[in-house]
Order: structure tokens, then C-alpha cells, then sequence
């Protein structure tokens, strides 16, 4: 942040911070990077995850003091997290499959959650689709009803451009009953030699 107080006349006398517009700091002078007597510099840097505003103003020589100015300080160095479930536990099933997507955020807040099928080509959830629409918790719940083999992959992104590690689970499902197909060496007849039964399972 970039803190500029200037005053052409009586000049000035000193800068003050806050993060609650009521307690106020004065910033040492040793921090200014420009203190001349008509203008002073501060350029305070931040760099833990926080979420808060800072406050500032300036006094002048002859005890005027300057609007309040203020910016918000929000910083998210945290991965949000991403967690997913589905109802047939990634075995296969002859029944629908639902998949539990939950993603969370405690600082910036979930963005969006996005899925792949190949974990290379990533697509975005619509907001409309999800169970919770919270700032910092989304759940997404997709159904899956058709015959398939394949992997869901998914992720989230948290409004500070930070990105999930990518979990995933096999959507297997199969409603096609299987055939079975047998003959034999005697077609069913009598025969007073052996008999080879072959039994084919598809």
C-alpha cells in the first residue's frame, strides 16, 4: 500500500493508521520512504492471509488533519479444499450414481468448482446446480443414470485465483443384463460318449 501525505503550507507533522477507525498509530519516520517536509511516503507491505481495512490520515503542522482514507487488506494464501463422495463408492452398480462434491474456503471464499473427465479438459459447475451457495462452502451433487466406465475428476478455485487438489471417482454403471450362451458336444440328445458342455458368459 502507497500512503502520500502532502501539505504545501505549515507542512507535515505526521501519519497515523488504523484498523478499526477509532485506535490510532502514528508511523515512525524511519518507515517513510519519502520525509521531506511537504511530503511524506509510506508504503506498508502485508503478506499473511487477512481479511481487514486499513485507515489513514494525516496531521499537519498547525493541527489540521486530513480526511480519512482507507483500502481493504485481503489476503488468501490458503489452498481451498475439495472433498467428493458418491453413493456406489467408485465400485460398479446397476443403479444411479450420485456424487457428493463439497468444496470450502474460510478466507476468500469458493469461486467455483469445475469437473474433467479426463482431468485435462475442465468445465465449470453452474451456481444453479448447487445444494449450498455459500461464500465458503459450495456442495454440488451430479447424478449419473446411464451406462458408463469413466473417471470424474473435480476442483476448486477460491477468489483469490488459489486452486484445490484434484479428487476424483470412477462413475461406473452397467443396466444391461449379461448373456449367457451354451451347446454341447451331444445337442441334448443321448449319446453313450462324453460330453463337453460349453458355456459362454457376455
Amino acid at each position: 500500500v502507497t500512503v502520500t501525505a502532502t501539505d504545501s503550507y505549515s507542512g507535515i507533522k505526521s501519519i497515523e493508521y488504523s484498523y478499526d477507525n477509532q485506535s490510532w498509530t502514528t508511523v515512525s519516520s524511519s518507515n517513510f520512504d519519502t520525509n521531506t517536509t511537504t511530503k511524506k511516503v509510506w508504503t506498508p507491505e502485508y503478506t499473511a492471509n487477512q481479511n481487514k481495512t486499513l485507515y489513514v490520515r494525516t496531521t499537519d503542522n498547525a493541527g489540521n488533519v486530513s480526511t480519512i482514507k482507507s483500502t481493504n487488506i485481503k489476503i488468501d494464501k490458503t489452498l481451498p479444499t475439495v472433498t467428493l463422495s458418491s453413493t456406489s463408492g467408485g465400485s460398479w452398480t446397476n443403479k444411479k450414481v450420485i456424487v457428493t462434491v463439497t468444496a470450502t474456503d474460510s478466507y476468500s471464499g469458493i469461486k467455483s468448482i469445475e469437473y474433467s473427465y479426463d482431468n485435462k479438459t475442465w468445465s465449470t459447475a453452474s451456481p444453479s446446480n448447487f445444494d449450498t451457495n455459500t461464500t465458503t462452502k459450495k456442495v454440488w451433487t451430479p447424478e449419473y443414470t446411464a451406462n458408463q466406465n469413466r473417471t470424474l475428476y473435480v476442483r476448486t478455485t477460491d477468489n483469490a485465483g488459489n486452486v484445490s487438489t484434484v479428487k476424483s471417482t470412477n462413475i461406473k454403471i452397467d443396466k444391461s443384463g449379461p448373456t449367457v450362451t451354451l451347446s454341447s458336444t451331444s445337442g441334448g440328445a443321448w449319446t453313450n460318449k462324453k460330453i463337453i458342455v460349453t458355456v459362454t458368459a457376455t
